[in-house]
């Protein structure tokens, strides 16, 4: 199906998490890596699990990452988690442009709390989902 040929390919890694000023926020970055064929305008960016969570950014403009192209996506963090601590299935969601069609793009985070507190996040997977039109959702909801 042309829509499967045309969804992106991206790695996401993480580079760490520093600490702040405020206790329990950390800055954490991830190196966004395109191995697709277009261009990528990211739109947005949130991490929603309560354990490791930022709220939602928008990029404006977006923040473009060029085919077979990469850059560093900083994102401030609270995580308040014992030293020793596990979290799964913390997201890295983004939202962006690829193709001239929008997407979310949802890469699979485990989180270990070192022995000093600091958290690690490590990308389990990345998935893709086309965004539907709300309008035609709300259509067939009904």
């Amino acid at each position: 199906m042309e829509q499967a040929a045309s969804a992106p390919n991206l790695n996401i890694d993480s580079i760490g998490c520093q600490p702040t000023d405020q206790p329990g926020r950390w800055a954490s970055a991830w190196r966004i890596k395109n191995l697709g064929d277009a261009r990528a305008k990211i739109r947005a960016a949130w991490l929603p699990h309560d354990q490791f969570f930022s709220e939602n950014r928008d990029y404006r403009p977006p923040l473009v990452v060029d085919s077979l192209g990469s850059i560093k996506l900083e994102i401030p963090v609270d995580c308040q988690e014992t030293p020793g601590a596990k979290i799964e299935n913390a997201f890295v969601i983004l939202r962006l442009e690829y193709h001239q069609q929008e997407w979310r793009v949802f890469a699979r985070q485990e989180v270990c709390v070192d022995e000093k507190g600091v958290p690690h996040p490590t990308c389990r997977s990345v998935t893709c989902q086309p965004v539907v039109d709300s309008g035609a959702a709300d259509l067939s909801s009904g």
